[in-house]
């Protein structure tokens, strides 16, 4: 059993320990970032956390990296190799504004608070959503 006094002696230890750490190091950690301007050069392409780094806070950080592998692959599907560059932009231009906003939405973490229709989130089907360019 811990002594009473013990804990009254650590606390200070631990006041001076909080505000020493920058609430800015707390939010990198959490993987809170503003949206990449881009997500590809050249041939190489990011998804995921690697290009959309989510707060915690709605879940959907591993969601988001399936839906971002899914449509990816539906870009990819059938593309000959001089039209790579294409599916790959096509594939950024599908995806970029849909993470941007869980990016905001989870950052805010204001998500479920107030009354909300969660069917933008988990209504979106990443295998038959139109791609790109290609219409509704």
């Amino acid at each position: 059993m811990v002594e009473a006094g013990r804990l009254r002696d650590a606390k200070p230890l631990h006041d001076r320990k909080a505000r020493a750490v920058d609430e800015r190091e707390i939010l990198v950690a959490m993987g809170r970032a503003d949206p990449l301007p881009t997500w590809r050069d050249r041939r190489v392409v990011l998804l995921g956390d690697a290009c959309h780094p989510m707060t915690p806070y709605m879940a959907q950080g591993a969601a988001s990296a399936l839906e971002d592998a899914a449509v990816l692959a539906r870009c990819l599907a059938a593309v000959r190799s001089d039209g790579i560059d294409a599916a790959l932009a096509r594939y950024e231009a599908t995806r970029k504004p849909r993470t941007s906003d869980i990016q905001g939405a989870s950052s805010q973490n204001t998500w479920m608070r107030y009354a909300t229709d969660p069917g933008w989130v988990y209504g979106y089907d990443a295998w038959t959503e139109p791609l790109a360019g290609q219409g509704g």
